[in-house]
């Protein structure tokens, strides 16, 4: 009677026979809850927990399947095909650590009693974990798959380390299980990363990672802190649905292509609302070069946009932002490629600029109004008088926000007037400079016929060309006076 495992194998590896591929003889089978078992199969408990023949083995014993296993590993380089460890118990820790690289390689169902030691192992074929249980640390760090790996479905008890690790092919963790503290530190995935639906319970480090692939932590639950500190996303890359329950650190990354942080909004039950939810994030320094969207997301606590740069604007449409939401020196987009971009970023920040209205910030307000604006003022489909009016209002104040461009523009137009006025007088005196403040001080003083006399002495034949320049003057001095001063009543008055 052969061992009683069976697993039909995943791809690449599924024309493998899905029974045990050992072939152990009948009597060296162990018969445990009514089924016969090979000593690689064999659990280390009965269903009931009582240990088995395995679980009481002696360190040296242990220590014999560990031999056992690398002579097969030995044996598949030997015969050129692949390596199935499908299913196999290892019951003491066991390292993998060896120069030569190894050929393709199946865990697929394997469970890990102990340590699990990759640590610098290169893997030169595709390689399965998926479905591997972990009851202990785990490490990877500085291996290198050149091939796809897989761990979907993967248990990881202990800790997990991956620092340093090289996914040159496909890297897929989709509902993998992270039960301690996990690190992705200077990991670089150089294809398709994709950690869908896996679940982090403790603290994990994705800290200087470099994603070069498209990427997806769509669904993804971050139970605790988090950090992405420095990372590099150089292609999409979706956070769509995911879950922050602890603190994210963002702070410094790279953002190349689109990004996405959207959720999907549902407010059905507690647990839906609180996968909307953001808590503490931190995306100051960072770049975004793409397209970045946060739609229908909640930000509960303090968020920091500190000094980032975004080429495209963001989209934040039905999202709940904190009072402590912090746009300090960031840098938003004054170039667009065509009209659909200028009218979505027209709306994006429209969005931003009433949410930072309901929080009373008031000059994170004015600041995207004067966004919108820049928007608004370049479309086509606006009035030429709309447009003229609102290129005048974003040079002479920056729609409100700066009270220093009034001021310069103010001192231009005065400096300008006096040497018309004495080009026009053909002279440079005193009396041409007072003249030049009057209608600075008192607007269209030149009009008064009390000052006709003194107009004839200055400027003589041309003095109804001077009326007309002293005119403009006051019109255009009395204009920015009043953006002069409402410029600082509107950066600090109070809602």
């Amino acid at each position: 009677m052969p061992c009683a495992f069976q697993a039909k194998r995943p791809r690449p590896f599924h024309k493998l026979n899905p029974g045990c591929q050992f072939h152990v003889g009948e009597d060296d089978l162990t018969k445990v809850d009514g089924e016969s078992w090979c000593d690689f199969h064999l659990h280390m408990q009965t269903q009931d927990g009582h240990l088995t023949k395995k679980g009481e083995w002696t360190e040296q014993e242990r220590a014999n399947f560990n031999k056992r296993i690398f002579e097969w590993i030995n044996q598949a380089e030997a015969e050129e095909k692949a390596c199935d460890l499908t299913g196999v118990v290892f019951p003491d820790s066991v390292n993998f650590k060896r120069e030569e690289p190894y050929p393709t390689m199946c865990f697929f169902k394997a469970q890990f009693c102990s340590n699990a030691i990759f640590k610098k192992v290169q893997f030169t074929g595709t390689t399965r974990f998926d479905e591997v249980q972990f009851a202990s640390d785990a490490r990877f760090d500085e291996a290198q798959f050149a091939s796809d790996a897989r761990f979907k479905n993967t248990q990881f008890s202990g800790y997990a380390w991956f620092e340093k690790t090289q996914f040159t092919g496909i890297a897929i963790f989709k509902k993998a299980l992270f039960s301690g503290d996990i690190s992705f530190a200077r990991t670089r995935f150089s294809s398709y990363a994709w950690f869908e639906n896996a679940r982090f319970f403790s603290y994990v480090s994705f800290v200087e990672a470099e994603f070069s692939g498209d990427t997806t932590f769509a669904k993804v639950w971050f139970s605790s802190d988090t950090s992405f500190a420095r990372a590099r996303f150089l292609t999409d890359t979706s956070f769509a649905e995911s879950r922050f329950s602890g603190d994210a650190n963002f702070q410094k990354a790279q953002f190349s292509e689109s990004i996405k942080f959207d959720s999907d909004g549902d407010s059905s039950t507690p647990e839906a609302i609180q996968a909307n939810v953001f808590k503490h994030i931190n995306f100051s320094d960072s770049t975004f070069d793409g397209p970045v969207s946060f739609i229908n997301r909640q930000f509960r606590s303090t968020t920091s946009f500190f000094r980032c740069v975004f080429k495209k604007a963001p989209q934040f449409h039905n999202c709940t932002l904190h009072q402590g939401t912090n746009f300090d020196r960031t840098m938003f987009p004054s170039t667009f490629s065509d009209k659909a971009e200028r009218a979505e970023a027209e709306r994006a920040y429209r969005t931003l600029k009433l949410a930072m209205e309901q929080v009373r910030a008031r000059q994170e307000e004015s600041m995207f109004y004067a966004l919108e604006q820049t928007c608004r003022q370049g479309r086509k489909d606006v009035d030429c008088t709309v447009r003229l009016a609102s290129t005048l209002y974003l040079y002479c104040s920056d729609y409100g926000q700066s009270f220093k461009r009034p001021l310069a523009w103010l001192t231009g137009v005065t400096g300008v007037s006096w040497l018309l006025y004495a080009l026009l007088g053909w002279s440079l005196n005193e009396e041409m400079f007072d003249f030049t403040l009057t209608q600075l001080v008192r607007p269209f003083n030149v009009w008064l016929s009390s000052n006709q006399s003194n107009l004839h002495t200055l400027f003589g034949q041309t003095k109804f060309v001077v009326k007309l320049i002293a005119t403009c003057q006051s019109l255009f001095s009395l204009s920015l006076l009043a953006l002069f001063f409402l410029a600082p009543r509107q950066n600090f008055k109070r809602g």
